[in-house]
């Protein structure tokens, strides 16, 4: 059985996530040891990974960037993040909760 990798706690969605920055392209993974893995193509340098993740997540999410919030993690490849109030569910998370049921 898959660890869970999403949780929610009322209208917020929490994803543990592995991210590989200077990656070739910014790319949504499957999910391995119990986190999504996504590619940035940002360096881990000042932030700018971190802002590059919050920025995907809310495009892919519908949602506003003041609603991306990285919890841990935001010095490792690690992390936790928090969605408040998701505008939508996209396609790829969908099918991944999909295959973990």
């Amino acid at each position: 059985m898959k660890e869970h990798w999403y949780y929610w706690r009322g209208e917020t969605l929490f994803l543990k996530v592995h991210v590989s920055p200077q990656s070739r392209r910014n790319e949504i993974g499957d999910v391995s040891a119990g986190r999504l893995r996504i590619k940035l193509n940002a360096p881990p340098v000042d932030g700018k990974a971190n802002k590059q993740l919050i920025g995907m997540m809310a495009n892919e999410f519908d949602t506003g960037k003041s609603r991306i919030r990285i919890i841990l993690g935001t010095r490792g490849r690690d992390k936790l993040v928090a969605i408040d109030s998701p505008g939508c569910m996209p396609s790829w998370l969908v099918a991944l909760q999909d295959d973990i049921h």
